[in-house]
């Protein structure tokens, strides 16, 4: 395990086979095959009234972590890109029932998750109609279908 450096520079492979090279901001090299960037990934943050006050107690972010803790439950995902989306599909075999809500007038996941989503029994989704960013969409009577 190495602990985390800043890479400053990346010298590909001169031949097929070769080695990459990697240059740490502290002078280092390191030298390999193949080069894995896994930079993470941070969720984001809705900045909603009780996010904070309910995160790990209802307000999650991993469905694969978190899902099962939620086995038999009714679940709400949050945005309909790609991520939401196939968030709601894994989850779909996991909980009750998902409703995926997306506040842009449309999904914008891949139009194969849109219909693997609209095929599930499970899943439902509701777009914004009026892109409205006022408090008024996190009002529950706001969003059909979602208690």
């Amino acid at each position: 395990m190495i602990d985390s450096q800043s890479a400053s520079k990346l010298i590909p492979a001169a031949q097929e086979g070769g080695l990459h090279q990697i240059e740490t901001a502290s002078g280092a090299v390191l030298k390999a095959r193949s080069i894995i960037i896994a930079t993470g990934a941070k969720w984001r943050n809705m900045n909603v009234p009780g996010e904070d006050q309910y995160r790990t107690k209802g307000v999650t972010y991993c469905p694969h972590c978190d899902g099962p803790l939620f086995k038999g439950k009714r679940v709400a995902v949050i945005g309909g890109g790609n991520s939401g989306v196939e968030a709601a599909i894994d989850l779909a075999g996991i909980v009750e029932h998902v409703t995926l809500l997306e506040f842009a007038p449309e999904m914008k996941a891949d139009q194969v998750l849109q219909n693997k989503l609209r095929s599930l029994k499970k899943c439902r989704h509701h777009s914004e109609r009026a892109n409205d960013r006022s408090e008024r969409r996190w009002q529950q009577s706001h969003w059909p279908g979602v208690s």
